[in-house]
């Protein structure tokens, strides 16, 4: 048995969790520590409430997961464990706060995530990257062709390192005028459009092309999983990525990636012929696919490895 903690339960951290919790459970079993309560998690399932009932009568573990965005052992929790394991997804910077020691392993989510770290944190540190449901996200079955080309962009976190602009400069770029079509789906209607945070109506001013559209909000998994198979190549422009969720899903839906090898993101492409670039794009368009050779990991080859280093089973 483990405890699980985190303050990080919204946007793509929180549906991380709410996808590896349940096969971890399986595994080693899981409850939450203290600190952990429903209220901090918004459209909790079934299993999350079975869980959190569960933590309520058991007692404490002696091992803890930090999962979200910490470094170091949050103050909230010193002292309550013998063994902590810091499951961190956010990118390394070297204003972090020097490793204040009583972690036995960090667990990150790329090669190039681990590359980043400080010496110390290094030399505890191991890869577990994230899964894709492949019951749900899955190539779509054709049946006839399709009147021009139907290219998507997949932003779950705003930042400006997304490059939105580069995506939609591409698009126009390898098509100026024709039936190609751009659909861009953003976290909310305020996002960053290059280095600049604004609202859909002021992109909407910049972006003027009838072939871009902005689709806002947030979506289900099977909806989203449904837009992908709607389309024919995902582009996009991220200028890093600690693992890269969206690409993952579109490789598993079977689209063609026109996607910047860089960062946790060549890790993702496997050394395939894919890069970014207009020409790439109008390549697609006459008949060229680019795609990887292999499926992303799961959700239960995720959990199942991460069970390999929190619980040795």
């Amino acid at each position: 048995m483990i405890a699980w903690y985190s303050r990080n339960w919204s946007g793509s951290l929180g549906y991380i969790q709410t996808k590896i919790l349940p096969e971890l459970d399986k595994i080693c079993g899981v409850v939450f520590d203290d600190d952990v309560t429903p209220a901090q998690i918004p459209d909790r399932p079934e299993w999350l409430r079975d869980m959190f009932a569960r933590s309520a009568v058991s007692e404490r573990p002696d091992t803890c997961v930090v999962f979200g965005a910490e470094w170091n052992v949050p103050p909230q929790i010193a002292g309550r464990y013998s063994r902590v394991f810091i499951y961190c997804t956010s990118r390394w910077s070297p204003d972090v706060p020097s490793f204040a020691g009583g972690v036995d392993r960090f667990i990150v989510p790329s090669y190039w995530a681990q590359a980043q770290l400080d010496e110390r944190r290094r030399a505890l540190s191991c890869v577990v990257p994230h899964g894709v449901d492949l019951e749900v996200f899955k190539p779509a079955r054709r049946t006839g062709g399709r009147n021009g080309l139907r290219v998507l962009t997949v932003t779950t976190a705003s930042r400006p390192s997304k490059r939105l602009d580069r995506v939609v400069g591409c698009f126009l770029e390898a098509f100026p005028t024709g039936g190609a079509v751009l659909t861009v789906k953003v976290p909310s209607d305020v996002f960053y459009y290059g280095r600049h945070l604004l609202d859909l109506d002021t992109v909407k001013t910049i972006v003027k092309d009838e072939r871009i559209t902005f689709l806002p909000g947030p979506i289900s998994e099977e909806e989203l999983a449904e837009l992908y198979r709607q389309h024919d190549v995902f582009l996009y422009a991220s200028e890093w990525e600690t693992f890269g969720l969206s690409v993952a899903e579109a490789r598993a839906c079977g689209l063609s990636l026109v996607v910047d090898p860089v960062t946790a993101l060549a890790e993702q492409l496997e050394g395939a012929d894919i890069r970014f670039s207009a020409d790439r794009l109008r390549a697609c368009a006459e008949g060229a696919a680019f795609k990887t050779k292999t499926k992303p990991v799961t959700w239960t080859q995720s959990a199942q490895l991460l069970a390999e280093v929190i619980c040795g089973e």
